[in-house]
C-alpha cells in the first residue's frame, strides 16, 4: 500500500485521497458545464444580471479546478521525489 500523508499520525492510502480529489474535480467540471450552458441561455435572452452571476460562478469553479490540478501536480511530483529517494 502506498501511503501519502498523515493526519494526527494516521496514514491514508493514496487511492482514498485521489478518489476524493477526483470526485471533487468531476463535480466541479459538471457544475462548470452547467454554468456555461446557463450563461449562453442568459446571453440569448439578454439577461445581464444572470450573466454577471453566472460569470462569477464560472470564475469560482475555474479557480477551484485550477487549485485541484495544482494539488495533483504537486502531489505527484512530491511522490516521485520521495520514491526516488528510496
Amino acid at each position: 500500500m502506498i501511503e501519502c500523508g498523515s493526519v494526527l499520525g494516521i496514514f491514508f492510502p493514496l487511492s482514498l485521497v485521489l478518489s476524493h480529489q477526483n470526485a471533487e474535480y468531476i463535480e466541479l467540471t459538471a457544475k462548470l458545464l452547467d454554468a456555461k450552458e446557463n450563461a449562453a441561455f442568459a446571453k440569448e435572452e439578454g439577461n445581464k444580471t444572470m450573466q454577471k452571476v453566472l460569470s462569477t460562478n464560472i470564475r469560482t469553479f475555474r479557480q477551484r479546478e485550477f487549485q485541484l490540478s495544482v494539488y495533483f501536480v504537486m502531489f505527484f511530483r512530491q511522490h516521485a521525489v520521495l520514491k526516488s529517494m528510496w
